[in-house]
């Protein structure tokens, strides 16, 4: 991935963003919980997984979990426990730093976006995975968003705007470049698991975070927006 890319994910962004243990980790976990029910898997891998907090879930949960990421201080920022579980690689160039066909799960979330060459991870992708092992990948759509998110008919402008994201598709798109790399598409996460998920994570810079104060409502809101700005997670098999 390009220089410039890993250093705009340093200690300011994530000091601006919040992105804090307490506020992200019961949607993360609420997530692999509905992946351990799904599919069992027994080792897993997460692409992108910041300062780990999904790879503690999994963990928490009794699986073999490991994370990769861009960012060399969001890793090193990672909880002591699980933190010899957590690499850095330039994921748009460089192998994954694990056997072939070692892992059940494979996490890219949050992580197609920002490749210029994304072509490499879906093959280093398939590389890792088992046979019949399942990859899910979700990230941000190219479609504006709109005032009525459930309507979806008054424009709102572009909410996206992070330089980094310089490889955004529609859904089909990355369908049909899955399947190009020996994948079958088989569905996807989950809506609520998935909205559980942006709910806390991802908070739409000081509006989301006063929309969170806001209770039930606000927080409902704040969930259609973040979901509205990206895709559906995609689930897809190795074949």
């Amino acid at each position: 991935m390009q220089k410039s890319v890993s250093h705009f994910y340093n200690e300011e962004f994530y000091q601006r963003r919040k992105f804090q243990f307490d506020l992200a980790y019961p949607s993360l976990h609420r997530t692999a919980e509905a992946l351990v029910a799904r599919f069992d898997p027994k080792t897993v891998l997460d692409i992108g997984c910041a300062k780990g907090y999904l790879v503690y879930a999994f963990r928490e949960l009794g699986v073999e979990a490991y994370g990769v990421d861009m960012s060399e201080y969001a890793t090193s920022q990672s909880l002591p426990e699980i933190r010899d579980y957590l690499f850095d690689a330039d994921v748009d160039q460089e192998r994954l730093p694990f056997s072939d066909e070692i892992f059940d799960l494979v996490s890219a979330t949050e992580i197609l976006e920002h490749l210029t060459n994304h072509r490499f991870l879906l093959s280093e992708i398939r590389r890792v995975l088992k046979t019949k092992g399942v990859a899910i990948a979700a990230g941000r759509r190219r479609a504006r968003v709109t005032i009525r998110s459930l309507a979806g008919t008054t424009d709102f402008g572009r909410l996206d705007c992070n330089p980094t994201h310089v490889n955004r598709h529609p859904a089909q798109f990355w369908i049909r470049e899955f399947e190009t790399h020996g994948f079958h598409y088989i569905g996807d996460l989950p809506k609520q698991v998935a909205k559980e998920t942006l709910l806390l994570t991802h908070p739409l810079s000081r509006s989301g975070r006063l929309l969170m104060r806001c209770g039930a409502p606000g927080r409902w809101i704040r969930a259609e927006l973040a979901f509205a700005i990206r895709r559906k997670s995609m689930l897809f098999e190795k074949v």
